[in-house]
């Protein structure tokens, strides 16, 4: 979803394609090393790397993506132009979300 809300009516089409593509080469590469990794590092240690990724790629969403609901394409497009000031702004959501949990 974040995809298609992202790329630009004209491009949509081949960027879509190519994330495919790369979703699929990645659960392709997933597939093909779990066995060896369990071999090498015994079935925690496996799961234990893939959840690193996974905190590793929360992160990176929590920080680098900015909130889409109710903006139009040509008001996201320029936030990827000022990361610090995206970083800062998800920084800021992120305290506020955790912070009316503890209410």
């Amino acid at each position: 979803l974040v995809l298609s809300e992202i790329f630009p009516a004209s491009v949509r089409g081949k960027a879509m394609g190519i994330a495919t593509t790369v979703n699929r080469a990645t659960s392709f590469v997933v597939a093909l090393t779990f066995l060896s990794l369990c071999e090498r590092l015994h079935w925690g240690g496996s799961f234990y790397l893939y959840a690193g990724f996974a905190a590793f790629a929360f992160l990176f969403y929590a920080l680098f993506v900015p909130e889409t609901t109710g903006l139009k394409l040509e008001e996201i497009a320029p936030q990827f132009g000022e990361p610090r000031k995206l970083v800062s702004k998800n920084i800021a959501s992120l305290r506020a979300m955790l912070s009316a949990e503890k209410v």
